[in-house]
């Protein structure tokens, strides 16, 4: 799943277990209803921070419990897993000496 559709999936749930429309969500939140829309709709794919701290201030939860949730357990990752698995290159090593003897 990709973070995107996490957090729109995270939002729709939010929503269902306090028996709240978008419309409301928006208005507790103090964001206008385009914003959240567009979250849910795929328009906004990188959703702020400041933007889901509303979200969690409106449905009186914090960001941790909007983040420890199923929909983030299984991301897809941006970063090839195995480029950082490598050990780093010698010459990516600066020692004390090359340090001192430079200065």
């Amino acid at each position: 799943m990709k973070t995107n559709e996490a957090v729109r999936d995270r939002i729709l749930r939010l929503c269902q277990e306090h028996d709240m429309t978008i419309n409301r969500l928006a208005t507790v939140s103090a964001l206008p209803p385009s914003s959240i829309k567009n979250i849910l709709y795929g328009k906004s794919r990188n959703p702020k921070l400041l933007t889901i701290k509303l979200i969690c201030d409106g449905l009186g939860i914090t960001l941790g419990q909007f983040f420890t949730a199923p929909e983030f357990d299984n991301l897809e990752h941006f970063i090839a897993t195995d480029s950082w698995s490598t050990p780093l290159s010698s010459s990516f090593i600066i020692s004390q000496k090359d340090v001192s003897a430079s200065a």
